[in-house]
C-alpha cells in the first residue's frame, strides 16, 4: 500500500510487482498483486481505472483520501504537521504541498482529538514575528507560482513578462531560474536572463506572466546561492563590494549587536567618552542604510568616509523637513528606547581625510 501513488498518478499491477521486487524482496505474481488490490479496494480508498477498458489497469489512492498510516500518527507527528503547515506554506512549492495536505488534515484531526490539552494548544503558544514595521504580503499570481516552481524543481526556462517598479510597461525576459528566496513575506527568483551572465533576483508579485519552456537552464559556474545572500543579492544593493565599517554606537545600541552582530568578523571595544567602537564588514546595501537610520542619535557612522558624508545628507534633509514641526514632551515621545536613556552621542572628530564617493551602480 505504500507504493500506491494518489490519484491522478497511478502504477499498473506489473508495475507494482516490479517494485516489491526490487525494493523488498517479496516475489509475487502481478495476478496476485491484482486479485489483492481488488479486495483491498472494498475497505480502503483504492480504485483503478478499470472503467477505461484498457488493460494493465492503474491503481492508487483516491486524490482527497486520508493517508494510511501504519502505525497510526502520533501526537508528536501530527504537531509537527500542523506547524510545518502553518509556518512553511509559503517556502514550498504548491505542486509538493498537495500530497500533503492529507496528512495535514489528519495531523489537525489527532490534534482535536487531544480535547485541547498538551501538545493540542502547543500552536496557539508559538509566534513567528519578524523585525521593524509589518507589511502586508504582495499579491502574487498563482499561475507564475506553479510555473515558477515547476521551473525550479525541473531545472528548465521561463518566459515571463516583468512590470519594473514604477514603470507601466512590461519587459519580456528569458529567465534561467537558480533559486528562490523569501524575505520578509516578498519572493525573490534568483535567476539570470537570456543574454547576460549577471546573476539577478526579480521580485514574483512583478512577473504578470510565467510560462515554462522546455529549454534547460544554465548556471553560471560556482555559483552559490548562499554566498549570493550573504552578499546582499537579495536586498538593493548600492554597490559592488563588501564595505568596511567604523561605527561610534552607544551603550544602549552595544547590547543589540552583542546579541546579534553585524557580520562574523564584528568587533567591539570601549572608547573614553563611555561610547563604543564597532568594527564590521558587510554589503553596500539600502537595508545597512535603513538600519543605521532606524537608531538614529545614537549611531556614529565614522568610516567609510563616504557613507558618514551620505547620512549626513540624509539629517540635513530630515532636519530641513521638520524643521517647523512642534518637539513634543519626552514622557509621550515614543520609541523602543525609553527617552531617558536615548543619550544623543557627543559630536566626534571630523576626519582627516576624504575618501571619494563611490560609484553608484
Amino acid at each position: 500500500m505504500q507504493l500506491l501513488p494518489r490519484a491522478p498518478k497511478k502504477l499498473s499491477a506489473p508495475e507494482l510487482r516490479r517494485a516489491l521486487r526490487d525494493r523488498f524482496d517479496i516475489r509475487v505474481t502481478a495476478r496476485t498483486v491484482e486479485r489483492d488490490l481488488v479486495e483491498l479496494s472494498a475497505l480502503l480508498p483504492v480504485h483503478s481505472d478499470a472503467e477505461r477498458g484498457t488493460k494493465p489497469y492503474g491503481w492508487s489512492w483516491q486524490q482527497d483520501a486520508d493517508p494510511v498510516e501504519l502505525p497510526l500518527m502520533t501526537p508528536q507527528a501530527a504537531l509537527t504537521f500542523h506547524l510545518a503547515e502553518r509556518f512553511l506554506a509559503e517556502l514550498l512549492p504548491p505542486t509538493a504541498l498537495r500530497p500533503m495536505r492529507p496528512h495535514f488534515s489528519r495531523a489537525k484531526h489527532v490534534l482535536d482529538e487531544l480535547h485541547r490539552e498538551g501538545l493540542a494548544t502547543w500552536p496557539d503558544k508559538i509566534r513567528i514575528v519578524g523585525r521593524g514595521q509589518p507589511l502586508l504580503p504582495p499579491q502574487t499570481d498563482s499561475t507564475v507560482l506553479d510555473a515558477v516552481y515547476d521551473a525550479l524543481l525541473s531545472e528548465r526556462c521561463i518566459e515571463v513578462d516583468y512590470r519594473k517598479r514604477g514603470s507601466d510597461s512590461l519587459e519580456h525576459y528569458l529567465v534561467h531560474p537558480i533559486g528562490l528566496v523569501l524575505r520578509d513575506r516578498v519572493a525573490y527568483l534568483v535567476c539570470t536572463t537570456e543574454g547576460t551572465p549577471v546573476v539577478r533576483s526579480l521580485r514574483l508579485h512583478r512577473m504578470q506572466s510565467a510560462r515554462v519552456t522546455e529549454r534547460a537552464r544554465t548556471v553560471p559556474a560556482d555559483f552559490d546561492l548562499d554566498a549570493f545572500v550573504a552578499g546582499g543579492g537579495a536586498g538593493y544593493r548600492t554597490g559592488d563590494a563588501s564595505i568596511a565599517l567604523e561605527l561610534r554606537v552607544a551603550e544602549d545600541v552595544v547590547h543589540t549587536l552583542e546579541e546579534t552582530p553585524l557580520s562574523h568578523d564584528q568587533r567591539i571595544t570601549p572608547l573614553p567618552d563611555g561610547c563604543y567602537r564597532v568594527l564590521a564588514h558587510g554589503a553596500d546595501t539600502l537595508d545597512l542604510r535603513g538600519f543605521l537610520k532606524s537608531y538614529g542619535e545614537l549611531v556614529d557612522v565614522v568610516k567609510p568616509h563616504w557613507l558618514r558624508a551620505e547620512m549626513a545628507e540624509v539629517a540635513a534633509q530630515l532636519s530641513e523637513l521638520y524643521r517647523d514641526a512642534p518637539r513634543p514632551p519626552a514622557s509621550v515621545r515614543p520609541s523602543e528606547v525609553p527617552t531617558s536613556a536615548r543619550r544623543p552621542l557627543a559630536r566626534s572628530p571630523a576626519p582627516r581625510q576624504h575618501e571619494k564617493k563611490r560609484k553608484r551602480r
